[in-house]
This record gives C-alpha cells, structure tokens and sequence, in this order.
C-alpha cells in the first residue's frame, strides 16, 4: 500500500468522517492537526473521549494522521467504549453504535472503524447492521487467534469489511484470523503510528487491529473520490481494488485480497486512486499492547498467553500444555520462569509495569509477546 500515492489521493479523505469506536483518541497529538471532532463516551471515568491506553490513538493515526494516517485530511469522531485498560462490557459498545446511528447526518460521507472483538453476539451484530443501513461504511478487525473468524463478533457481519493482518512479505500473521467472513487482508505486523505519551509520541504495534484502520483510511479515500452513500457500492470499490492472489497462506475459506492504495499498478493502465498496493512496514520504534475488548481480553501475540483483567487484577493465563515452562518479563527483566501448572502472583500497584511472555521450546525461547501494559493492579499467572 502506498502511502504516498494515498495521501495524494481524493485530498486525502476531505470532507469525511471516520468514527474510530475504541478507547477514544489524544485529540491533540499532531498527527491529527486539529480534525480531531467532539465525540461520545460510554465510560463513566471522568476522561471523556480522551484516551487513556494508547490504542484508539495508534488505530486513529493508521485511519487519518498526517504522516502514517492512510487518509491525512479525514474528520475524526472518537466513540470511546473501552476504558484505559483496553476493556469493555458489550452494553458500552452498542451504545457507541447507537450514539453514531443517532448524530450521524443525513448524507454525511462517513466510514467507522471497530478494533476490538469477542465472542459471537446477535446484539452485537443488530447493532452493527444499524449503523450500516445508515450509510455508514464498517471496517471490522478479524481477531487475533488464528481461528475462524466467522466464530466473532463483529468479525462475523456479512455487511461490514472484515479485515485480516498480513506482515511485511504479505505474509498472513501468524495470529491473524481468516475463513469465509473475512473479506480482505491489509499490513498489520509492526505498525508505526500516533501513541499516548504525548502529541507527538509514537508506537510499533501489531495486530489485526491494526490491519483494519488501514483500509478504514482506504475507505475515506474511496468516499471523497465518488461521493457514494451506498455502504454496497464502496465495499465493492474497495474488494474490487485489491491486488488479488499476493496473501501468502491466507488461510482456509480466506479470500485472498491485499489492500491496494495507490495509483498504478504492475505496469498497466491507471487505476483509480484509491486502489491499494503493498506497504512495507516501517521501521519499529517502540512496542505496546493490543487490546481485544468484549471479553476484556489483551491478545498478546505470538500467542502464548492470555492477560484478562478480572476486578482489580490481571490474570495472565498460559495456554498451552501443562508443564510448559514460561519466562515472564516485567519492565524488560526476567520476573519469573514458571510452568503453566503453577499459579504465581506479581505485584505491581501504583504504576505502569509492561509485561511481556516467552515460552521455553525444545529450539530455545520463542520471540518476546506483544507487550501488555498494565497500570495499578496485580497479575495473576496461572494455567489455562
């Protein structure tokens, strides 16, 4: 996917909205330039639709910053429905989807972008389609569990553009989810843009979460070159503008689309504008976490481990088989080695701690988790 070609594309989403449904966004990161608009919040903890973890301002950089952002002059609406630990009760998602169905105008060219995820919910799904039958275009994450994502919500709605991960051989993540529901795949893996510190701080992270607000930023692209309020006919667009056959090990029942954002491809004739092309990823420069919000889950990939918040604490659960032995990582030192048979408790109240998790393998240890960020609370490690 070019960015360039994007960013010069249909004067890069002007006179769209994104909705970015998440942990709200740092309307003052200069990635925005001010197009940062007043938003709604379902969570009742003083912040507003300010975000307080970092992961609806990564996933607003990748729709709409001025440097990493697909479509650099898209408005952006933040719809907070998980809190600053990344989690959500589905009651607070629904009324984000009601709350854009209810302020979105007539006529409005607008596109929304949900990273997040969980279990198959009808409500769920109902209040998706709504938001779509009210001409508003929705870019979904599969998920990160290298499963089916038909098993999902909102993964699983047929309406929505559902987005899987690819890294930067256009490769499909080895977490990414696949299958039938999926409609195309879009880089996911070590992507730079906007973070929370502060207005000009920036984050690696990786994730089909990630995937997905990079077509969200395609799809603002596509809605200010034609002017569509047809939700079918810019899903069309879009489907019919990626490159077809390039997702290495796609996944069974998974189409195999890539994002295309450019201007010419392979050589031949033009195409229009906000047709995508392979993007390779840029250069890491710091990791986080990736929050999979219904079941107020943090995915950390590769997936050895689980960390949901239960109360006041963080339960990191080990997976895999019993006797499994894990290296655990606190602040970049090694905490504890353990065996996923055996519960173990780690402190850390009052502050921010970054957790990490390798697992011993008989070829040594696996690559070092995405980071889960945790702030005022106790981990609980225990097996599956």
């Amino acid at each position: 996917m070019d960015l360039q070609a994007a960013n010069a594309s249909a004067s890069g989403g002007s006179g769209v909205i994104a909705y970015v449904i998440d942990t709200g966004v740092r309307s003052d990161h200069a990635q925005f330039g001010g197009r940062v608009e007043s938003g709604y919040t379902a969570v009742s903890d003083g912040n507003g639709a300010e975000d307080c973890n970092g992961h609806g301002t990564h996933v607003a950089g990748t729709v709409g910053g001025a440097d990493y952002g697909v479509a650099p002059s898209v408005s952006i609406v933040p719809v907070r429905v998980l809190d600053c630990y990344g989690s959500g009760n589905l009651s607070d998602v629904i009324a984000g989807l009601n709350w854009v169905v209810a302020n979105h105008a007539p006529g409005q060219l607008a596109v929304a972008n949900m990273s997040l995820g969980g279990g198959y919910s009808e409500a769920l799904n109902a209040a998706m389609q709504s938001v779509i039958d009210d001409g508003v275009t929705m870019v979904v994450a599969a998920g990160n569990s290298d499963m089916d994502a038909c098993g999902n919500s909102p993964a699983s709605v047929a309406a929505a553009i559902t987005v899987g991960a690819t890294d930067a051989n256009d490769q499909r993540a080895s977490f990414s989810d696949y299958g039938t529901c999926v409609d195309l795949f879009a880089p996911g893996v070590d992507i730079l843009s906007s973070w929370l510190d502060s207005s000009t701080a920036t984050a690696t992270l990786s994730g089909t979460s990630m995937a997905a607000p990079h077509v969200a930023g395609g799809v603002a692209l596509t809605l200010a070159s034609t002017h569509s309020t047809s939700t079918g006919e810019i899903s069309t667009n879009v489907l019919g503008n990626a490159s077809n056959n390039r997702v290495g090990g796609a996944g069974a029942g998974s189409p195999n689309r890539l994002l295309y954002v450019g201007g010419e491809r392979d050589g031949s004739a033009p195409v229009p504008a906000v047709t995508p092309q392979p993007i390779a990823t840029p250069t890491p420069a710091r990791t986080a976490s990736t929050p999979s919000a219904l079941a107020a889950k943090l995915a950390i990939t590769p997936r050895v481990a689980t960390a949901t918040r239960v109360g006041k604490q963080l339960v990191l659960t080990l997976p895999t088989a019993k006797g499994a032995v894990y290296k655990i990582y606190r602040d970049g030192k090694l905490v504890l080695t353990t065996r996923s048979s055996s519960p173990r408790v780690l402190v850390g109240k009052g502050k921010r701690i970054v957790f990490q998790v390798r697992k011993v393998m008989p070829t040594g240890l696996s690559p070092l988790s995405n980071k889960v960020i945790v702030i005022g609370t106790r981990i609980v490690v225990k097996p599956r």
